[in-house]
């Protein structure tokens, strides 16, 4: 009987370990298959675009927010359509309110699509090839949310940083949001204790890591680290400092 006992023990234990390890092996794989996902900080590491939509309407736009700060994605495949917009650290998924044209299919151009939740409002267009992407957002407390979105391809991923000014040791009310794809560096910033937001563009440089470009008749300048981004804003009269982080 004790011979027994301890038979079914090994064999009780020997079940326990396969299923823990298949438990284990399950994880795993579903942790590579679901995403894309750096494990340190949970960013997305390659292009979620689908190459059936590299010059269409459809596939994946992301963007920054500056009206305090925060960003945008679109995605318009694999039968999906969504908008997730984050702000002030708020993340909301908006649903579908209205598609025009209402028969569209990816290869048309979007008119005006809109998607709404709890009074934040997103409003998008785009040519048919997916050129001359535009977006307004309405969020209930933030006024004046000036966007920047570019659109994905399966080759080139887009990614969001989101950032602030330092003038004179004062970074207050600032933003410093841009996009960077292949070697386009676009985005808006907004000096420290100031309500105007400008426009900002450039390219990238030496393998993608080095910024140079302008804001407001300013030369913008600086160097991209995996997440993390810093430089310099000059002008003939003045230095002031950046930092950003990146979040999609």
């Amino acid at each position: 009987m004790k011979k027994a006992t301890k038979t079914i023990r090994h064999i009780l234990t020997a079940v326990l370990i396969i299923t823990s390890l298949g438990l284990f092996l399950t994880s795993c794989k579903k942790k590579n298959e679901d995403g894309n996902k750096d494990e340190t900080n949970g960013l997305i590491t390659k292009p979620e675009a689908k190459a059936a939509e590299n010059n269409k309407s459809g596939g994946v736009y992301k963007g920054v927010l500056v009206g305090s700060t925060g960003y945008v994605k679109i995605i318009l495949q694999g039968g999906q359509k969504s908008v997730t917009v984050t702000m002030n650290g708020a993340t909301k998924t908006l649903a579908e309110v209205s598609f025009l044209p209402a028969s569209w299919s990816s290869g048309q151009a979007i008119t005006e699509a809109k998607f709404s939740k709890d009074n934040w409002t997103v409003v998008f267009a785009v040519d048919a090839d997916g050129g001359n992407p535009q977006i307004t957002v309405d969020i209930p407390g933030h006024s004046n949310i000036v966007a920047t979105i570019v659109k994905e391809t399966s080759a080139t991923q887009v990614m969001s940083f989101e950032g602030k000014i330092t003038y004179n040791g004062n970074s207050a009310n600032s933003a410093f949001n841009f996009v960077v794809s292949g070697e386009l560096f676009v985005g808006n910033g907004r000096m420290p204790d100031e309500s105007t937001t400008y426009s900002m563009f450039g390219q990238l440089t030496d393998n993608k890591t080095k910024i140079t470009g302008y804001i407001n008749n300013a030369t913008v300048s600086g160097t991209i680290n995996g997440d993390t981004a810093s430089g310099t804003i000059v002008t003939p009269n003045a230095t002031a400092t950046w930092t950003a982080k990146g979040t999609l």
